[in-house]
């Protein structure tokens, strides 16, 4: 068999990546030898299983945020990366409501995928009928990561139905601003 060719210099292609908090940050490398193994580091200590070539971050929340490196190496040598910094802008949009829609139930879409606690969470929702009296919600189910339905039963046509939400949070723990309707 072919002896390992000894590793040359690598680099990161950038000292800084800035990404959004939810976003994926990606790091890449490319290393001229043969037979490489890589491990990825954060702030010193190895990342378990990170031992490819891409250090793929899904969802990046500001815990990720952090100096990376990484080490390949062989059997005749091993290199090591300069340092990349990976800065996580963090999110402090609160989520707004887009939509709503009777349909059998009353589906609410928001700009965002929301917490599951939060959105599930029968007090944060309130709906009056003309005159103020308030509708019963008798349960709230998530459908989807950006929207909920409550389950009210019928309204009265032809009458305007006021919606009312507070409490419920982004995914990054950001609140809807209070008595948001639509």
């Amino acid at each position: 068999p072919a002896m390992p060719k000894r590793l040359g210099k690598f680099e990161l292609p950038s000292k800084l990546t800035k990404v959004e908090e939810g976003a994926t940050a990606t790091l890449r490398l490319a290393v001229a030898g043969s037979l490489p193994r890589f491990q990825w580091f954060k702030d010193r200590a190895p990342i378990p299983g990170a031992t490819q070539t891409t250090l793929m971050l899904s969802g990046v929340r500001r815990a990720d945020a952090g100096s990376y490196f990484v080490v390949a190496s062989n059997d005749v040598s091993s290199v090591t990366s300069r340092v990349a910094v990976l800065t996580v802008a963090l999110d402090e949009r609160p989520p707004t409501l887009v939509s709503a829609q009777k349909n059998f139930y009353l589906d609410m879409q928001f700009s965002e995928p929301i917490d599951f606690s939060s959105a599930t969470n029968l007090a944060n929702f309130r709906i009056t009928a003309p005159g103020g009296a308030t509708v019963r919600i008798n349960a709230v189910d998530q459908f989807n990561p950006n929207g909920v339905s409550l389950d009210i039963g019928p309204l009265t046509p032809g009458f305007g139905h006021e919606l009312f939400v507070s409490g419920v949070r982004d995914r990054f723990g950001n609140t809807i601003a209070p008595d948001s309707g639509i």
